[in-house]
């Protein structure tokens, strides 16, 4: 019998089938032995509510579907989501049939903010699955760690969904931590009204198979997105990223940067797309990734897009690939640097500009050690 397929992470506008990158299919029958995961969080005003409850939510402020029109052979069948994420509808079809609850945390106008939320995710061989909306109040400003961690085996999913109300600010950092065989799909959406600020950093460390993606509707005008995601992806391990930042409201602005190391004989592939509707008139959007080669035995696929039915906006893309050069690493073997230390030692620092800004000490530490970890024990 055929396995129960769906497809993830879809790439807006498809291109070749040839090149494996308009989406990945996965076997949906994983979900159905899934239990619901409830995170653990310093804080306690978290709300427990039903797919519907949320549906409702989510309703209430982004209201029908708005269709886009039929640009560069894009289809519109994607955008099927009232609030969208990267992994898309299916995946949000199959992980709400095996865990229909959702955790609901309601940051109130009013309240001190100054340390962040922090919530936690434990992946285990047991499929487990993480739902959360994150409901920003008018004029708040947040932020909120996510951190999920695995042994060297687990399975598991964490959805995340965000709705920014006109002129709040959320940061939202999501951490993953993963043994080298884990298994884990990693969901992300936002939704912006007026004048508000979302920015998304994202660190990717370990894991076997690993899926992500993040959508932002940047539905309001003057409303704002940035992405900062890091990774090292090493050993045998398979990792698809999918980030889209699509403009609707006039004078909106989107920032994606990603950047990140590959090893042995890891697979990566990056899509980052900027999405220019109709009536975002005004709007810029920057899109950039870096890759650092480590080895010849790696893929790596980056597909760069920029998508537009409005004239007047500014759209940027590319992607910075390759090995250190010849001159570099000469230069620090005059001063005692082997290459493998040199490549490890760019590698750190790539990922070290996401960590450094991360307002907790504790979750600091966890990281360094991680990464140090990792490198000692592929070197």
């Amino acid at each position: 019998m055929d396995k129960n397929t769906i497809t993830i992470s879809h790439l807006p506008s498809p291109t070749w089938v040839r090149l494996g990158v308009n989406g990945d299919e996965i076997d949906a029958d994983i979900f159905k032995k899934a239990a619901a995961g409830k995170t653990n969080a310093n804080v306690a005003d978290r709300k427990i509510i039903s797919q519907k409850q949320a549906d409702e939510l989510i309703y209430s402020h982004t209201g029908e579907i708005v269709r886009e029109k039929y640009v560069a052979g894009k289809s519109p069948i994607y955008n099927e989501q009232y609030l969208a994420t990267g992994l898309g509808k299916d995946f949000e079809n199959a992980i709400g049939g095996a865990c229909p609850d959702i955790e609901l945390y309601t940051i109130e106008n009013g309240k001190s903010h100054s340390s962040p939320i922090i919530l936690t995710a434990d992946i285990t061989d047991d499929f487990t699955v993480y739902r959360q909306i994150i409901h920003a109040k008018k004029g708040v400003c947040a932020t909120v760690i996510l951190l999920s961690e695995s042994p060297k085996t687990g399975k598991g999913a964490v959805e995340t969904r965000v709705i920014c109300e006109e002129g709040s600010s959320i940061r939202l950092i999501k951490i993953g931590l993963w043994g080298a065989e884990t298994e884990i799909y990693d969901d992300n959406g936002a939704y912006l009204e007026k004048d508000s600020s979302f920015v998304f950093s994202q660190l990717l460390l370990g894991g076997g198979n690993v899926h992500t993606g993040q959508y932002a509707d940047l539905r309001g005008d003057n409303s704002r997105f940035v992405i900062g995601s890091g990774y090292f992806i090493s050993g045998e391990s398979k990792t698809d990223i999918n980030y889209i930042a699509t403009h609707r409201g006039k004078n909106t602005h989107s920032k994606i940067y990603s950047g990140g190391a590959l090893k042995d004989n890891a697979v990566k592939v990056f899509k980052g797309t900027i999405d220019f509707r109709d009536g975002s008139a005004n709007s810029e959007g920057d899109e950039q990734e870096d890759v650092l080669l480590l080895s010849e035995n790696v893929i790596n696929k980056s597909v760069p897009v920029i998508l537009s039915e409005e004239e007047t906006v500014d759209g940027r893309h590319g992607a910075t690939i390759g090995n250190l050069s010849e001159d570099i690493l000469f230069y620090l073997a005059s001063r005692g640097i082997d290459k493998t230390s040199a490549e490890m030692l760019f590698t750190r620092g790539k990922l070290m500009t996401i960590t450094k800004s991360i307002p907790d000490k504790s979750i600091k530490e966890k990281i360094s050690t991680y990464i140090l970890e990792a490198f000692e024990a592929n070197e």
